[in-house]
């Protein structure tokens, strides 16, 4: 190793100014091993610097990135809210689902996930929920429900199914329900997340701005 080298050379250099009583080869050692530290110091410290770069500039980017996941998110909100009918549960294929309808809404539901684990690599669309397209697709040995908005495609942790669970259309539906009832705190969340980031680049830029120590 180059650490090796530089120690034995060192050590050769010792062993030679202890032989010729020469001071300025202690010195000469000593000055080295120092150059070589702070060398590493001042590596450490510009990797710092390129770190703060890319940092600084993706802070400088998150208030715009911030703006487009609320607008999407406010889409979001007035596709649900203007499609919301407390009377009815679902519609597909041009056909409304109450509530008195859940065992025929059970069957097209179930017959879907059916087919999709039957031919996973295929998605199928299973109908309209509050303004949403509801497709579902394979997911291990389970289903996956995906939900599609104006703004992109969803797959919410709590619309996945595995071999086994228990599926009921009141459970499926209150599912959805808590899935776009968070659209609200989403935006909530998003805003926080900006004036936290805010901070974080003023500090960030900051550091940017100082020389090396040494």
């Amino acid at each position: 190793m180059i650490e090796d080298v530089t120690s034995e050379a060192a050590n050769a250099a010792e062993m030679k100014a202890a032989a010729t009583g020469n001071e300025l080869i202690f010195t000469q050692v000593k000055l080295a091993s120092e150059l070589k530290k702070m060398e590493a110091v001042l590596a450490n410290f510009q990797r710092s610097q390129h770190q703060l770069e890319r940092r600084v500039a993706r802070l400088e980017k998150y208030p715009e990135q911030a703006a487009k996941e609320i607008a999407s998110w406010r889409q979001e909100i007035e596709l649900r809210d203007k499609n919301t009918a407390k009377e009815a549960y679902f519609a597909s294929e041009g056909q409304l689902y109450f509530e008195k309808n859940r065992a025929e809404l059970l069957l097209v539901i179930g017959r879907a996930m059916k087919d999709v684990i039957a031919r996973p690599e295929q998605a199928k669309k299973v109908g309209l929920y509050r303004g949403f397209q509801v497709h579902v697709e394979a997911f291990g040995q389970g289903c996956q429900f995906v939900l599609e908005g104006k703004s992109g495609l969803y797959n919410p942790l709590n619309l996945s199914y595995r071999k086994g669970d228990d599926f009921n259309i009141q459970g499926f539906i209150q599912r959805l329900d808590n899935f776009l009832g968070k659209f609200e705190a989403n935006i909530e969340e998003t805003e926080k997340e900006k004036v936290k980031k805010a901070a974080e680049l003023v500090t960030a830029r900051e550091s940017l701005g100082q020389t090396f120590p040494h």
